[in-house]
């Protein structure tokens, strides 16, 4: 129960918080040998901290199970912190104390009866989570960067957050030096870099797109119009008879005495109004 308490009370700020069960159990220092059926594990463990955590101290949770397949894998908890109630100076007559009854050490939880007094989030708190969950699992829980975190969203938004944690992520070489550098980026904009190169990443993908569907359209042009003109080289002489008047009918009548009169231009014009016909149907 204290061990979870621990682990719990790091994500207060977020609310909620997502572990794979072997990475739990890990954490929790349970070993192979103790609790290897979920079902035992949940009962002794879990439920066993949930009502002990729920009476002892301002922290309570609940949790949902994660299942791949039919298999457990994975709890995500609900963090609950109870603001404290305020208290009221009073006036009493001193009387002496009763003599207090010890209680046993086997029947006591040490467990801590406070817990951080609850602030509004100065982050939406989906905001909060996405970028929390963007940092190495070992720095989420870490007050300070989550302070850095809340100070440069306000200043920035979550965009500029983002970009300085994916450039701290992907540069930070020394591990231990992680809070040190993330706030070094956050402060000077370090991310800005990478931003523009994503920018202008999206902006060739863009150029890209439009390139390819601009060469496919020119080549499904030049097939439909290779197409017609290979359907009206196999038409016989009353269906392309048939096609040609189909043809004069859609050109001007000064188009069609031109036709009539065997002009050059005229006749290509009709050409071009056949295979017009054809490539749209």
């Amino acid at each position: 129960s204290i061990r979870l308490y621990e682990l719990l009370i790091q994500y207060w700020r977020l609310g909620e918080r997502r572990f794979e069960v072997e990475e739990l159990r890990k954490i929790l220092g349970i070993t192979d040998s103790e609790y290897p059926l979920y079902a035992n594990f949940k009962q002794r463990v879990i439920l066993t901290a949930q009502a002990e955590l729920a009476k002892s101290t301002d922290l309570s949770f609940t949790f949902k199970e994660i299942k791949t397949g039919r298999k457990v894998t994975g709890i995500e908890f609900t963090i609950t912190v109870k603001a404290p109630e305020p208290t009221e100076a009073k006036t009493t007559t001193p009387t002496k104390a009763p003599k207090a009854t010890p209680t046993p050490p086997t029947q006591q939880i040490d467990l801590p009866t406070t817990a951080p007094e609850v602030e509004p989030p100065d982050i939406p708190q989906p905001d909060l989570t996405a970028l929390v969950n963007m940092l190495p699992p070992e720095h989420q829980g870490k007050q300070t960067i989550i302070t850095a975190l809340t100070a440069a969203y306000k200043a920035h938004g979550k965009a500029y957050v983002a970009y300085n944690i994916k450039y701290t992520n992907a540069n930070c070489k020394d591990k231990g030096k992680y809070r040190v550098y993330l706030n070094k980026a956050l402060k000077e904009n370090w991310g800005e870099a990478l931003k523009e190169d994503v920018e202008a990443s999206k902006k060739q993908a863009i150029a890209k797109q439009e390139a390819k569907k601009k060469e496919d359209t020119v080549r499904h042009d030049k097939e439909l119009y290779d197409r017609a003109i290979e359907y009206i080289g196999k038409l016989k002489a009353k269906e392309r008879k048939k096609l040609e008047a189909e043809a004069m009918a859609t050109l001007p009548i000064e188009q069609q005495e031109k036709v009539k009169a065997d002009n050059f231009y005229a006749l290509k014009g009709l050409k071009w109004a056949m295979e017009g016909i054809v490539m749209e149907r």
